[in-house]
């Protein structure tokens, strides 16, 4: 398979079928990636002690793995499979069906509404049986909603203010390095300081 035929689009299985031909692993070690649901849109969310203990790559293949993810990370970084399809305020039948279309885990967990899942850990997914990548897609999706709710003011931090600039204003990383800015700072700036930087209008 060509490595241009996966992306952040891309099945557990396709992404089981590239990585067997691209890393020559054994079928029983490709099965564990469709196992463990690594689907294209969480493959650059994955450790290296992950990539050991669940899916049963060795050093060299850990590398291979994330010498190709680093080379092709453009095909990875957008997520567009993330649809605001639920918020922190649904119900638990909402989520319920949300894990189910979204996430392709139908286990019997209990009851678990919006504000449950506002903040849910990784060792809770663990707990009420999710897999690798189901847990990945879900911190991404958490990580999503916590976006769009992301309100600063002159106190913020420089974290804050650096997540506000290029997920809600699309400022670019590398702009946002030029100008390291806190709130205090933030609300300070004067044209004149932007001008020549790439700042959307």
């Amino acid at each position: 398979m060509n490595p241009k035929n996966i992306s952040s689009k891309s099945t557990k299985e396709e992404v089981a079928g590239f990585f067997r031909a691209y890393l020559n692993i054994k079928e029983n070690i490709s099965i564990n990636f469709i196992k463990e649901y690594i689907t294209g849109d969480v493959l650059l969310n994955l450790s290296n002690e992950e990539l050991e203990k669940y899916l049963g790559l060795e050093i060299n293949q850990q590398k291979k793995f994330n010498l190709y993810l680093a080379e092709n990370r453009d095909k990875f970084a957008k997520n567009e499979n993330i649809k605001e399809v639920i918020s922190f305020n649904s119900s638990a039948e909402e989520v319920k069906l949300f894990f189910g279309n979204y996430l392709n885990f139908k286990e019997n967990y209990g009851n678990i509404n919006g504000k449950n899942l506002k903040i849910m850990n990784e060792e809770d997914m663990k707990k009420i049986g999710m897999k690798l990548g189901q847990r990945k897609r879900l911190i991404n999706f958490i990580k999503y909603l916590n976006s769009k709710n992301i309100i600063i003011n002159d106190k913020s931090s420089y974290e804050d203010i650096e997540k506000f600039l290029i997920e809600k204003i699309g400022v670019s990383k590398n702009t946002v390095d030029i100008l390291k800015l806190n709130g205090e700072a933030l609300f300070k700036l004067k044209d004149s300081d932007i001008n020549n930087l790439d700042i959307p209008k």
